[in-house]
């Protein structure tokens, strides 16, 4: 009688609830990103010396953006976050980036706990959680971007956040949703965001410059205290 012997392999991933964040951190998390987006829009937003050692004027702003959408929450991004979230790669010799759930067609992501080791105590506040992932996300407060076309890096960990702040100011994004994931006996989170649409394509600029708020794609109006189109 002949034996029949099956071999599997298995990956191991870590499993983890996740948790949208409640409406009013909501609120919170899309104010957060339209201000910035607002004053990127306004022409605001300090440009500073780029990371690569390029050297700006003192006092040189990014320039106003003519069609920046302002975000809305989407509950169906706030769950593929979510998904995401709870799908680390438990092994530490894992290669970035680290999660296993599939990224959906056309959407944008930041996600924060991952490549720099694990992010305690899980029990920190949910709102704490996401400012802390803000922190690490805005790398524009302390170099400039490349450029105003996409630029991509070739070091997905140590520059990843160039790419964070590239997704904060493309026009085309006009929702956004996102959660956690914690991690036991770890006592580690993961944040994720995801956003629609991405609006990042190489070498395409990530927004229109120009007289703040002129160019509002079809079907939106112009905020024009905030200088941001709004979907109708």
């Amino acid at each position: 009688m002949n034996s029949l012997i099956l071999f599997f392999t298995f990956v191991t991933v870590a499993t983890a609830a996740y948790t949208v964040f409640a409406p009013a951190l909501q609120t919170y998390i899309v104010n957060t990103h339209n201000n910035i987006r607002s004053n990127v829009a306004k022409g605001l937003v300090a440009w500073k010396n780029g990371i690569d050692g390029t050297k700006r004027p003192a006092g040189l702003k990014y320039p106003k953006a003519t069609n920046m959408y302002q975000l809305v929450w989407d509950p169906t991004l706030a769950a593929s976050a979510g998904r995401r979230a709870a799908s680390k790669n438990s092994s530490e010799t894992a290669t970035y980036p680290y999660l296993n759930a599939v990224l959906p067609a056309g959407v944008g992501e930041n996600h924060y706990g991952l490549a720099v080791g694990p992010m305690t105590p899980a029990n920190m506040a949910p709102k704490t959680k996401f400012d802390n992932a803000m922190s690490q996300w805005s790398f524009y407060k302390k170099w400039g971007l490349p450029n105003i076309k996409y630029t991509k890096t070739s070091d997905p960990i140590a520059f990843s956040a160039q790419d964070n702040s590239y997704q904060f100011f493309a026009a085309n994004t006009y929702a956004i949703g996102c959660a956690f994931a914690t991690y036991q006996p770890q006592d580690s989170f993961v944040v994720v965001c995801h956003y629609k649409a991405r609006g990042l394509t190489v070498g395409v600029p990530i927004y229109k410059n120009g007289t703040t708020c002129s160019a509002c794609p079809a079907g939106s109006k112009c905020v024009v205290a905030k200088g941001l189109c709004a979907k109708n």
